[in-house]
């Protein structure tokens, strides 16, 4: 009895862990849109799990069942938190359903239990439980479940044994720390898989090459920009190949053993190398290398970030030779100069200062007064200055002791010239600048300005300018008009913020800033945001820049915004259609099962797992009798109807999710079921049978009058590399001895590879 009893507790206990097991799956599998969707499934999911638990207890006594309820809800309820209120309803309401003399005490240890888990839950922040705080709500929970049981009638208690009592104790806590431990490392993966998808789109976003070797030298991971770099058609296209495959053999040589070296030293080095590509391009890299390792010591990759420097070793050259042509430039200027001495007279002046004066160039030479000098040249017509300004004009230039003194007049030939002057130690230096093309290019910056003030009212795309902060500063007609404005007045004065009021997620500004302040301008940055002043949900692509202030720092924020609510249903549709599409080709549609591809591709899948599990893999092969008789007589539409019955009797006859019903071909189906024994695949195709003669669908072709089916099963415990073949074999022969038997039957093939064994036969009758 004891022997019994523990079977069925572990029977129990593996119906908990499917349960947990399933939500898992489900979990995984279907994206929950919103956080709070996801949590009111899980708490639906739970409770819905609760319900199966409790419908498969465990009899300890007479009339004293026993199950793991408490366990699941506990456990839910610590990593769910006060949403898990929903399954303790569910599981109440289904306890006082059930009746009985126990319902009150089963319905206050579902309670119990899941305050207890929510209770923890709380004082936990919701953050991941410790393995300590599993235990104690394990125990508590266990512990709560006694004082439930003070509910029962005196006359239940007479019937546990103090083994029973004691091992169902010692179960909960076992039951509900598992169940636990599971849900919240499944959860933790759920985080890391987001946290590892934000850092995968991080890395290729860089603008730098990154990737990661193995210690043969092959590529095992690498960012978009390295395929760049190397001319490949994409990083996945980089995996599995080494430096052999893009350089020259001397240059990737003399890498390899860089990297060796570094991986034998065992410390990040970096280093300035020169690739030669393919095309005998070569490109200027600094390159940071430096391996990874384990904390068991254990070598894991040579991690490589290269910074393409080529363009700025051309800038590094071109600023040499700037350098050295300013020197020419001081050595030959361009500027006139010319120093006069304290007493107002010529000292020096170079050819430059002579050839801006062409009419007066033979009146500069050393010893000629300065005053002198301006006076002639305004009266021969040379500079156009009035004679009354002479005077004004020279003793500006005088008074040059407390700062430059800057003069601006236009000569005889139109050019313009600029003059500063500036008193040094006991003289005066004197600088004339041809400022023609200066003046020209001021007029040519007001004739842009003016075509960019045209642009910015006239462009169909928002143009906005605005604060790091968030404050906007300018904006133009199209975007006044995308967020619902009148005018920019109006924008500017309605718009305070621009992360709170105008994004839908307002970390999406965030993510913006910080975008900007680090790479210095987005691309099509995509988001949702409100049309300010309807509040409309609408999206918009930004390509912005920043706007360097005086000290370099960024100042402000300038870009360009568009409406892509068109294009983002677009998209939508397109990912809805292609789910679509995939759902069609996996389906048969006539019946609604899996077609015959989806089963080939399900039968390896299972003895690839059946395999490595070492469960028996079950399958059934079902053809339905006389179903020729069954077109010929009542007509190919009435036989598609009847395959239609016949698919909705196989899903119902399915046990589970794992079991998988399809239309082989033709009037043949098909169930596969996993971890089932013979015996249980025979009970499942005989109660196929009953069920489709349950149908009662007329078969007047038939010896029996109604449509019926005849089955063959066949189960193995599969080793690795067993082909699919070897099994739809067997359960073909027993389908074909089930059929020569007098149909309406089902065979099993024997296990000793006898073939169809008469023992195994079940009369459907």
């Amino acid at each position: 009895m004891d022997q019994i009893l523990w079977l069925a507790t572990l029977q129990s206990f593996a119906i908990l862990g499917a349960v947990v097991a399933g939500w898992s799956c489900l979990r995984h599998v279907v994206p929950w849109p919103w956080p709070r969707l996801g949590d009111f499934v899980f708490a639906v999911a739970m409770g819905s799990g609760t319900i199966i638990v409790m419908s498969m207890p465990v009899e300890l006594a007479p009339g004293v069942r026993f199950d793991f309820r408490t366990s699941l809800l506990a456990a839910a309820a610590l990593i769910g938190g006060p949403m898990m209120v929903i399954a303790g309803v569910i599981a109440a309401v289904y306890r006082i359903y059930l009746g009985g003399d126990g319902a009150l005490s089963g319905v206050v240890s579902i309670m119990i239990a899941t305050g207890l888990g929510i209770l923890f839950h709380v004082r936990g922040r919701g953050k991941d439980p410790s393995f300590t705080t599993i235990a104690l709500l394990s125990v508590l929970t266990s512990v709560s479940g006694l004082f439930s049981t003070l509910l029962l009638p005196m006359q239940a208690f007479g019937k546990l044994s103090e083994w029973g009592f004691l091992m169902t104790t010692v179960m909960r806590v076992l039951a509900t720390f598992l169940s636990a431990v599971v849900l919240r490392q499944d959860r933790i993966s759920v985080k890391m898989a987001k946290d590892n998808l934000i850092y995968r789109k991080i890395i290729d976003a860089l603008p730098d090459s990154l990737n990661v070797k193995d210690r043969e030298g092959r590529f095992i991971a690498a960012n978009p920009a390295t395929a760049r770099l190397m001319r490949a058609v994409s990083a996945e296209a980089l995996s599995g190949k080494t430096d052999f495959d893009f350089y020259p053999a001397s240059v990737a040589e003399t890498f390899r053993h860089d990297e060796e070296a570094i991986v034998e030293a065992r410390k990040a080095v970096t280093l300035e190398q020169t690739a030669v590509l393919p095309d005998g391009t070569e490109r200027k890299l600094v390159t940071l290398k430096a391996p990874l390792f384990g904390n068991d010591g254990e070598f894991i990759g040579l991690i490589t970030h290269n910074r393409d420097v080529t363009e700025t070793e051309a800038l590094k050259r071109d600023l040499e030779g700037a350098r050295a042509k300013l020197q020419t430039a001081i050595d030959n200027m361009n500027d006139g100069m010319a120093m006069f001495g304290g007493d107002g007279r010529l000292i020096y002046c170079n050819d430059r200062y002579r050839q801006l004066f062409p009419l007066t160039a033979h009146l500069r030479v050393p010893g000629a007064a300065f005053k002198d000098l301006v006076s002639t040249s305004a009266a021969m017509g040379e500079a156009l200055i009035n004679a009354p300004e002479v005077d004004a004009w020279v003793t500006r230039v005088a008074g040059a002791a407390t700062g430059e003194a800057v003069n601006t007049f236009q000569m005889f030939n139109g050019r313009w010239l600029q003059s500063r002057a500036a008193i040094v130690s006991d003289g005066l230096l004197l600088l004339i600048t041809d400022i023609t093309e200066k003046r020209q290019a001021e007029i040519e910056t007001v004739k842009s300005a003016a075509e960019y003030q045209a642009l910015f009212v006239h462009s169909v795309a928002g143009i906005f300018r605005s604060t790091s902060d968030g404050l906007m500063l300018r904006a133009n007609p199209a975007l006044v008009k995308l967020n619902g404005y009148d005018s920019e007045a109006a924008l500017l004065e309605g718009v305070g913020d621009i992360a709170a009021e105008w994004y839908v997620d307002p970390q999406r500004r965030e993510d913006f800033k910080r975008l900007m302040l680090r790479d210095g301008r987005v691309n099509d940055f995509v988001s949702e945001i409100y049309r300010h002043k309807s509040r409309e949900r609408i999206w918009v692509s930004e390509t912005a820049w920043t706007v360097p202030g005086d000290d370099g720092k960024p100042a402000y924020f300038e870009g360009t915004v568009i409406e892509i609510t068109d294009r983002k249903r677009a998209e939508e549709e397109i990912k809805k259609t292609n789910l679509k599409l995939l759902s069609l080709a996996a389906t048969d549609g006539l019946t609604g099962l899996m077609n015959r591809r989806s089963f080939d591709e399900a039968l390896d899948r299972e003895l690839v797992n059946a395999a490595s599990t070492k469960e028996p893999l079950s399958l059934i092969l079902i053809d339905v009798d006389h179903f020729k008789n069954y077109n010929d007589r009542y007509g190919h539409p009435q036989g598609d109807e009847c395959l239609r019955f016949l698919g909705r009797v196989l899903r119902a006859t399915c046990r589970s999710p794992s079991d998988i019903a399809c239309r082989y071909g033709g009037e043949e189906l098909a169930i596969i079921l996993p971890a089932t024994t013979a015996d249980d695949a025979l009970a499942v195709a005989t109660r196929l049978c009953e069920s489709v003669r349950g149908l009662n669908l007329r078969h007047e072709a038939s010896r029996a009058g109604m449509v019926t089916i005849s089955a063959g099963v066949a189960t193995v415990v599969p080793a690795e590399g067993d082909p699919a073949s070897g099994l739809v074999r067997k359960a073909d022969e027993a389908l074909y001895a089930a059929k020569g038997g007098g149909r309406d039957r089902v065979e099993a093939y024997a296990s000793d590879g006898a073939g169809p064994s008469r023992n195994k036969t079940n009369r459907v009758s």
